[in-house]
């Protein structure tokens, strides 16, 4: 299993605001790269394709409320992954975040995806810091 976990980010938001908008998988829409197309979202599922690479499907597998958003791949996928979003809370209702992927991948297409899947976690804390900003 291979980590790749994002920066941590401060988000003008409490902890219980930031998990209510990203229950609902719909919502994580918002924060992926441009890459990500034909997305579509339940409040407890997503599919979506990344350009010129594959199609992806994930699920909520558990929500600790207020402190961690725990999502899974389903369906057909290249590799077996999971997406954690952690939060934190800070003072004056803010709070801090941050992106774990753990992801299964054979060594060939370990270094083909290791940067990709870096910069995604990154760029997804990234989008979420600027919406709370």
């Amino acid at each position: 299993m291979k980590r790749f976990e994002s920066k941590r980010v401060n988000l003008k938001a409490s902890a219980q605001t930031v998990f209510a908008f990203l229950s609902d998988m719909s919502n994580l829409g918002k924060f992926m790269p441009e890459q990500v197309t034909n997305w579509q979202a339940t409040a407890d599922t997503c599919s979506f394709t990344i350009q010129n690479m594959t199609t992806l499907s994930m699920k909520i597998a558990e929500r600790v409320p207020f402190e961690r958003i725990d999502v899974t791949s389903t369906g057909k996928t290249p590799f077996h992954f999971t997406l954690q979003l952690f939060l934190l809370p800070k003072e004056n209702d803010n709070s801090e975040a941050y992106f774990v992927l753990n992801a299964d991948l054979n060594p060939v297409f370990s270094m083909m995806a290791s940067k990709p899947l870096q910069n995604l976690v990154e760029l997804m804390a990234s989008n979420l810091e600027q919406y709370y900003s």
